[in-house]
Formats: structure tokens, sequence, C-alpha cells
């Protein structure tokens, strides 16, 4: 076995990551997103011939594969690589909208995906490689056409994915159908508790704190995610000294700087462009009927590649005015940490020119707008979740785990959104509070306890070998049964 594995953000994956290439013993290894950790894996000095290292972030994202391939082994992109990778294209433009903050004209993104193709191709002939392996969704065009590759290539792939529990992982293999499984299993255990009060269904301890949050305590919505403690973390992240001292960042200090100055130049330009949103934004009347449109924070994995087309959120937008009674209005909000990246100048002004939208606010409560709304609308993100608790119907563009709860319609076509809408105004919240407790039990199924993001914010008490394990134990079984 040859594995490609990408990218590990925390000890618990770099534990993981250990356990998994003592158990298959690989021939082959190539890291890709490496971080100094991994060098410190006792397989990875006992066996340093076995082992090889990608160049860092963002040297590979800019087309740097040096330290795997010489130039005579890249494979040349012919018109049968195209036209197999054309279903993975749209995204991969959007994606390399991330390289120098979107500064790339259509022409550099074309001649830079072209040229990942080639080298990733090569990688994986040279080094036959058998499966490929992620510690998170891929997100920036090295690891997105990569993962592109495999599939078109028939080439095994595990990636793993925050649950909508906090601290909860699952796992998938296709980006665009985000654990089926869990959508099986629901749908098995509506079946075997029918006649069965919700009183009677038991879930476990972590879920059941999250749908008792949900269900009873309205006074404080916050999630765990967007809590000080971890605003401040984040926050910590985002100094020069923090910035300077990730291993990756082993370049000429220049380009660090400039970097650093490029980011705090974004967050300038953001504040002028929320700045420009809120002057455009209208009064709230609660009482009026609308769908609550939350725009998401791009470019995040919520959007690329979860969203698939509707990266672009304002097709969505469009597809529901269309959709929509003239006596139904949308109410879009701006995230309140967007910057100017991936938004143009006119981008608020174009949204409001769209008939029955309204631009609300920056800084309006978004638990206001869930409670009063007839139905939430976004492509992945949280808002369609919280908004099930409170009754609301969602209409989910894109792929995420919660596609398949009770309550949700997947949209991706004019025709499902017009009979989403229009089964919506007839009969209003069609889930149960009981249903959503079903789905939880399914989710308690399917995903299992271990973040692949920072441990720094796990809300729980549990001990890290065992999270650990459980990271490990999930890759097996989807490798294994392969």
């Amino acid at each position: 076995m040859n594995l490609l594995i990408a990218p590990l953000r925390t000890r618990l994956c770099y534990n993981a990551c250990g356990k998994l290439l003592e158990y298959y013993k690989p021939q082959k290894t190539i890291f890709l997103y490496w971080d100094a950790p991994v060098k410190d894996l006792d397989y990875c000095k006992k066996n340093p011939d076995r082992i090889l290292w990608a160049p860092p972030y963002p040297y590979i994202s800019e087309g740097d594969y040096s330290t795997l391939l010489k130039d005579d082994e890249i494979i040349p992109v012919d018109a049968a690589i195209l036209g197999a990778f054309s279903p993975y294209l749209e995204m991969a433009l959007q994606i390399t909208g991330r390289i120098r903050y979107g500064q790339v004209s259509y022409h550099e993104r074309v001649q830079c995906i072209h040229w990942h193709i080639a080298c990733v191709n090569g990688v994986l002939e040279k080094y036959n490689i058998d499966q490929y392996i992620s510690f998170d969704v891929p997100h920036f065009i090295s690891d997105y056409v990569i993962y592109a590759m495999c599939r078109i290539m028939g080439i095994s792939t595990s990636i793993l994915y925050s649950a909508p529990i906090a601290g909860y992982t699952y796992a998938i293999e296709d980006l665009s159908a985000h654990s089926r499984q869990v959508k099986t299993i629901y749908e098995k255990l509506v079946s075997e508790y029918k006649g069965i009060p919700e009183s009677a269904i038991e879930l476990p301890k972590d879920y059941l704190t999250v749908y008792q949050k949900y269900t009873q305590d309205t006074s404080n919505w916050t999630p765990y995610y967007m809590s000080e403690k971890v605003a401040k973390y984040r926050g910590s992240r985002k100094s020069l000294i923090h910035v300077l001292s990730r291993p990756e960042n082993k370049q000429p200090i220049l380009r660090i700087l400039k970097k650093y100055y490029t980011v705090r130049r974004q967050i300038h330009l953001g504040r002028r462009y929320r700045n420009k949103w809120n002057r455009l934004s209208e009064l709230v009347n609660l009482q009026e009927k609308y769908i609550y449109v939350p725009l998401h924070l791009q470019p995040e994995a919520t959007t690329m590649p979860n969203a698939g087309y509707y990266a672009n959120q304002e097709m969505l937008i469009r597809m529901l005015s269309k959709a929509l009674p003239n006596d139904v209005y949308i109410y879009v909000k701006e995230n309140p940490k967007q910057t100017s990246h991936f938004r143009d100048a006119d981008y608020p002004k174009r949204l409001k020119a769209i008939p029955k939208v309204k631009l609300i606010s920056t800084s309006f409560d978004t638990y206001a707008l869930l409670g009063k709304c007839v139905a939430v609308a976004c492509c992945s993100g949280t808002a369609l979740w919280e908004g099930l608790f409170r009754g609301k119907p969602g209409l989910m563009f894109g792929s995420f785990i919660t596609q398949y709860a009770p309550g949700i319609y997947s949209v991706h076509t004019n025709e499902q959104c017009q009979h989403a809408i229009d089964d919506i105004l007839k009969r209003g919240s069609a889930h149960t509070m009981r249903d959503l407790k079903l789905f939880m039990l399914a989710l308690s199924k399917v995903c299992f306890m271990g973040p692949i993001h920072s441990e720094d914010i796990f809300p729980y008490e549990i001990d890290e070998e065992k999270r650990s394990n459980n990271i490990f134990n999930a890759l097996v079984r989807m490798i294994d049964r392969k």
C-alpha cells in the first residue's frame, strides 16, 4: 500500500497518523501540508526511506512539486484528462481565488489548474498511490486537485469532516454526498421507534446536552465555536508572532511579512466593504414573511467545496427570488467577518437590486432573524441546523451531513427550489423535535468523538489517547471496507 496524507492539524491527527503507518506499514507515504511534529513520529524516524515530504504550504499551492517529481516525470495535460476533470473544474476555478487573495486572472487560474493536474497525475503514477487520506476537507487548490484526480483514477479517498456536534467527526469518501449512511440509519430508526414518545428516545450524553440546549435553553444560543474562549484562541493565531512561529513558515522573512500585511490589509478592506453593506441595509420588519439567507464567510470549506456550483451565493438568492411569491421577501445578512475577498465592490448593490431582496445589517441579531423567518436558506452552514430546532425548515444548496435531516430540502435545480418553496409555504414546518432527536441518534451512530481541528477548543473531557484511537479506527474501517 502507498499512501498520500494531508493535512495534519492537531496532536490527535498526528497520533492517529502514526497508528495508521504502524498498522498498514505502507511502502511509500507522501505527506502533504506536513507539520514539524509529523517528522517526530516513530514510524517516520525508523523508516525515512519510506517517507516523502511535499514542499510546505504555500509553495505547493503555488505549484511547487520539486521534492516529489523531476521535470521529465510531469505528465502533460491532454484532452482526455481535461474531459475527465470537467466536473471538478468549476470548483477548482473558485478555489484558485484563495491564491494572492483573489488577485488572479482567469487565464492564470486555468494555467494554475492545468499545472497542478499535470503534477498530481505524475505523482499518483510515479508512486502508485492506493489511498488518499485527508484529515480535513480538501479546500486548497493542491489538495482539491489531488482529491479530484484520485476520484477520476479510481483511487480510494478517505476524508474527515467536522460534525454538527462540537468535537465530533465523521468520515466520507465523496464530497458531493456526505455520509449517505446516516440517511439509511435515520429511516431505520423512524421505523423502529414508531409509536414511541420523544421522552423514551435515549441519546448519548454529549448529544443529549446539545439537544437540551437547543430545545430548552433559548436564552443564549451562541454555539461553542463562537464562544469568547474560542474567539480569543483564534485571535491569537492572527498575530505576527504566531505567523512567524509556524513550522511551515521557514521562508524568507520578506515573504512572511508580505503575507502578514496582506492579511491585515484584507481586514481593513473588509471593514470598508461591511460599512458599504450596512449603508445599503434596510430596517427589519419581523412581522412580514421572509426567507432568511445568512451568507457564508468566504473563502471557507462551507462553500468551497461544500457548496458546489453555489459557491457563488448570488445564484441561490436569484433562484429563491424567482420561486417566491411577491409577498415573501429574502432577508440577506452578510457574515460579520467577511472581507472584500470574494466580494466585488458592487456585490451589495447587485444583491439589493434583485426583486424581493432586503439587505440586513451585519450587526442585527441572527437568532432574532432565525426565530421569525419562514425558512432558512444557505449552502451548508450551521444556521440551517440551528433553524431546525426553532421549527424552521431549511433549503440546503450544498452538501453536509445535515442534508438528510428532517425539515431540510436539498436543492440543486430551479424545479427543486420551486417545489421546496411551495411545500414550505403550504405546510409550514413539517418536522418535529422528536424527528430531530431520532436524527441525532442516527448521527451518534455515524460520528465519533475526536476533533480534527484544535484540541485547545474541544468542549468535552476525554482521554486524548481514546480520541486519537477513535480517529484511527474510523479511518481503518473506511479503508478496509473498500
